[in-house]
């Protein structure tokens, strides 16, 4: 799982990027995946189906909005099941248990 769940949270490098690099990307730290977390259901709760279309970009007319809709709501009900302490301790398994990150990154 842990695998899963690391592919997905990864930032843009903030550092000074290696000329030989194609992408350079760290992990996420834990109070940052806490902000992102906190945003996206932020967003949820303040906001709709039309919204969330307005800025995806997602056409309200098409039943693949609809679709994203609910997996978006999925995901944020899903993420809300485990709480800070449960997230942090993965992240922090993933933080350590990740060697080199140019090793788990398409080149």
């Amino acid at each position: 799982m842990l695998s899963e769940f690391r592919q997905y949270f990864f930032l843009p490098y903030r550092g000074k990027a290696d000329s030989s690099d194609s992408f350079s990307a760290t992990l996420m730290e834990p109070a940052q995946f806490h902000q992102l977390r906190k945003a996206l259901g932020t967003f949820y709760w303040d906001n709709g189906f039309e919204t969330f279309c307005r800025v995806t970009g997602f056409d309200p007319r098409f039943q693949h909005a609809q679709e994203k809709w609910q997996q978006f709501s999925t995901c944020i009900q899903a993420m809300g099941q485990l709480d800070d302490r449960t997230w942090e301790k993965l992240l922090e398994a993933s933080l350590v248990e990740q060697p080199s990150i140019g090793s788990v990154l398409p080149r």
